[in-house]
């Protein structure tokens, strides 16, 4: 390795994760949530180690088909909460991108999006409900 590769080389490993990861997701829908009133705006959240960086459109029907582009790396933690009028959470549901793979009570199908292999989610919100994701993890170097 010459000089400089190994000034390149040494020069991306203190680059923070977050700064070249980033985290691809479709919001697509929610279901069977316990709202207080079937006419109640709904909207999902989502938030990066505690920072909020995005949310849906509010709508009565809980899908949004709404995509996102989040810098995150493998081991953030995200959090999507669904909201209902923006301020009482009727969903929550947190995990790590690195451990998505592993989550025992999650269903998975690989879809084919844009000539990319994207794969849906059904995660299980807290206190009760489910959330349809589509979702896939890149890290990206800008040289």
């Amino acid at each position: 390795m010459t000089n400089s590769e190994q000034k390149l080389v040494k020069g991306l490993s203190c680059l923070h994760p977050s700064q070249n990861g980033r985290l691809q997701i479709r919001i697509v829908s929610a279901s069977k949530l316990n709202t207080l009133s079937d006419d109640m705006d709904l909207r999902a959240v989502i938030s990066v180690n505690g920072h909020q960086f995005a949310n849906t459109s509010s709508n009565r029907m809980a899908r949004w088909n709404e995509y996102f582009d989040i810098p995150a790396d493998k081991d953030a933690e995200v959090e999507i909460m669904v909201k209902e009028n923006i301020t009482s959470v009727v969903g929550l549901v947190w995990f790590k991108p690195s451990e998505l793979k592993e989550a025992e009570a999650l269903k998975k199908q690989i879809m084919n999006e844009e000539g990319e292999d994207v794969k849906l989610y059904t995660l299980s919100l807290e206190p009760s409900g489910e959330i349809q994701l589509k979702m896939k993890y890149g890290i990206y170097i800008i040289l």
